[in-house]
């Protein structure tokens, strides 16, 4: 996985976008592994400049969300289904390493799934 992440970042004609939402997920998963508030807050500001922007979620991604869950054969949680909706909306490619994200309809959003043989 690390060495496909690599080579994504690596090819310069790669853009990156990030949903706002993703950046409290990164929080809340460096927490869970026993980081400190302080040490977070550097890990985020450290990987920051990795990504072109960062996307919100305006009232176009959470309509593309519902639309997205109604395709979907598995029960997608919210916050999954608006970080997809986010790649969606900007006709981006969802980058994961997510076993529940690998059903999102292909039609609808193209994804990289990096979980696989994990």
């Amino acid at each position: 996985m690390v060495d496909q992440v690599l080579a994504l970042f690596g090819d310069s004609a790669n853009e990156f976008l990030l949903c706002a939402i993703s950046v409290t997920e990164f929080d809340r998963k460096l927490y869970e592994l026993g980081q400190t508030a302080e040490e977070v807050e550097h890990a985020i500001d450290l990987h920051r400049p990795l990504f072109t922007r960062i996307e919100k979620v305006d009232e176009i991604v959470a309509r593309n969300a519902l639309r997205l869950v109604r395709n979907m054969t598995i029960r997608l949680p919210a916050i999954d289904s608006l970080i997809a909706a986010t790649a969606m909306t900007h006709e981006a490619c969802l980058v994961h390493p997510d076993k529940h994200m690998a059903v999102t309809p292909p039609e609808m959003l193209p994804t990289l799934d990096l979980g696989q043989g994990l």
